[in-house]
């Protein structure tokens, strides 16, 4: 029996793919076209949440969390369909998921790195915890404060939507599209922090949590940057959500 053959012409850390084939302007205007339908959608689909209650007559959390699905995804697919609307040339829904998702080679190593990375992103985050609370109060997430009273089926969906939906959408609108865009723009110094600025301004706590998150938007765009392969950014995402939510958890 010969042994497995590996092909090593090709390390861990070859030359990579280009950033994206993607023109600027639509990954832009999508990201706009996102953020505008994400915080103008609840108003939309408020009426849906009496329905869902009487469908599934758990909680309200229940009813908010399946909203808070319906809205992200919505939101998200308007804006890739967009973005592939504006081409130069026809280009399909998956192709632009598949350019906006980067390198898509080295699965292994991309999740390895994805978890490998939470350590010392957490110290970093940490340290801008400390540094942010000598100045501001710190307010947690309203999420894991209602992760910390729901029975266990409404957990179960908060971690879904915090471990699972809000990384992938996340990472898809504010890596995938804004921060490629302005690094096109600007230059990746200046896209690393405007994006991760971004990323940081539309979460509550504000002002405590501006520069702990500041610092993980600016940590995942280096990531992207490093790797051009959203799926490290998006373990790494999962990673630390799923981490705060199992320390609530304990609490």
């Amino acid at each position: 029996m010969t042994p497995p053959e590996f092909d090593l012409s090709e390390p861990v850390f070859s030359p990579l793919p280009p950033a994206s084939t993607l023109t600027v302007r639509p990954r832009l205007f999508g990201f706009a076209i996102y953020m505008v339908l994400f915080s103008l959608s609840p108003v939309v689909f408020i009426p849906l949440v009496p329905v869902l209650r009487y469908l599934l007559p758990k909680s309200l959390t229940t009813a908010n969390a399946l909203l808070y699905y319906i809205v992200v995804v919505f939101s998200c697919v308007i804006a890739l369909i967009y973005v592939a609307a504006k081409q130069p040339t026809p280009t399909t829904l998956r192709e632009v998921w598949l350019s906006v998702l980067g390198d898509r080679k080295k699965h292994w190593v991309n999740l390895s790195l994805g978890i490998g990375l939470y350590v010392p992103v957490f110290v970093c985050v940490a340290i801008a915890v400390f540094a942010s609370s000598r100045l501001f109060e710190i307010v947690p997430h309203p999420a894991l404060k209602e992760f910390h009273n729901a029975n266990r089926f409404n957990q179960g969906l908060l971690l879904l939507q915090a471990v699972v939906f809000a990384p992938i959408i996340e990472e898809t609108m504010f890596r995938g599209l804004l921060f490629t865009a302005l690094r096109d723009l600007w230059g990746k110094g200046a896209a690393i922090l405007v994006s991760g600025f971004v990323f940081a301004a539309v979460h509550p706590g504000l002002p405590g949590a501006l520069l702990p998150l500041w610092t993980l938007g600016i940590a995942l765009a280096m990531v992207y940057s490093w790797r051009r392969s959203l799926v490290v950014c998006i373990v790494l995402h999962m990673t630390f959500n799923a981490v705060t939510f199992i320390a609530q958890f304990y609490q």
